[in-house]
Order: structure tokens, then C-alpha cells, then sequence
């Protein structure tokens, strides 16, 4: 059964969030010496070093690496026509929408290219969040489930 195109392009604008986030954690990890310089700027408590910040960075960089691997498997299974896998898109994704918009309003250290590439993200994931919710696209989950199920028997 063929992907109406609300699907192609759902998890279309997931990709391209994903791209984008990989582009961005490149980028921001790129220089890890400067981000230690930055985080013991921002400290005041002596007990925290540069080696027990970059410790935490890395521990941090491992961890989004792991985020980042299941953020593909859940593009991949909705893409399988799995409506759970669609539904953690959505949840996910609203998060990362409310994050978003809410870091708009404040000051950051970012640069103004990841402060962009953050923008076209939230934007990226509304137009998924909306095109999988859209009828074609639930008619065309329901349809993959049932019929998934029915083979089975």
C-alpha cells in the first residue's frame, strides 16, 4: 500500500530535524575546549574543574549520541507504518516544539548559525507533527495496522 504523501512528507520534515540536529551537535561539539572554557566561566564553585566539566560534557555527548540512534529507529518505524512509533514522534517532537519556542525568548551563548539551524528545527518538526495527524495519514496507519494484524492469523 502506498504513503499518502502527508506520510512521505511527515517523516520527511523528521529527517530534516534530524539532519539538522546532527549538523547542530557537530558544529557545537566541534571545539569541546571551548565549551569547558565557556561552562567554567559560568561557575562560581571551585570543586567543579575543567576535567570534571569536559567528564560531563562527554557523558552528555554519549548520551545524545544514544538519543540521537533511537530518534532514527522511530523515523524508521513510523515510516514501517507503525502508528506507536508515530504517536513517540508527536510527544518527542511537542516537547521539542514547546523547548523551542520557549528558548526563542531568552539569551543564549549560541551562535547565530545554531540559533538558525534551531528555528528551521521547530519548524520542521510543526509541519510533521501536523502532516502525520492529518486524516490521509491516520487512514493510511489504521490501514497498515490492520492489515499487519489480519496477516498474521
Amino acid at each position: 500500500m502506498e504513503r499518502p504523501v502527508t506520510v512521505r512528507a511527515g517523516i520527511g520534515a523528521f529527517v530534516v530535524n534530524f539532519v539538522l540536529g546532527v549538523i547542530g551537535s557537530i558544529v557545537a561539539f566541534a571545539d569541546i575546549d571551548d565549551l569547558v572554557r565557556e561552562a567554567a566561566r559560568a561557575t562560581d564553585d571551585p570543586a567543579i574543574t575543567e576535567d570534571v566539566l569536559r567528564t560531563a560534557i562527554l557523558v552528555g555527548a554519549v548520551i545524545g549520541l544514544v538519543l540521537v540512534v533511537l530518534h532514527a529507529l522511530f523515523i524508521w518505524w513510523a515510516w514501517m507504518g507503525r502508528n506507536w512509533a508515530r504517536i513517540v514522534l508527536w510527544v518527542l517532537g511537542g516537547l521539542s516544539v514547546v523547548a523551542g519556542l520557549a528558548s526563542m525568548g531568552g539569551t543564549t551563548a549560541e551562535t547565530g548559525f545554531l540559533t538558525s539551524l534551531g528555528v528551521f528545527q521547530t519548524l520542521a518538526l510543526l509541519v510533521g507533527i501536523v502532516l502525520l495527524a492529518l486524516q490521509p495519514s491516520n487512514e493510511w496507519y489504521r490501514q497498515v495496522g490492520w492489515l499487519r494484524a489480519n496477516r498474521r492469523r
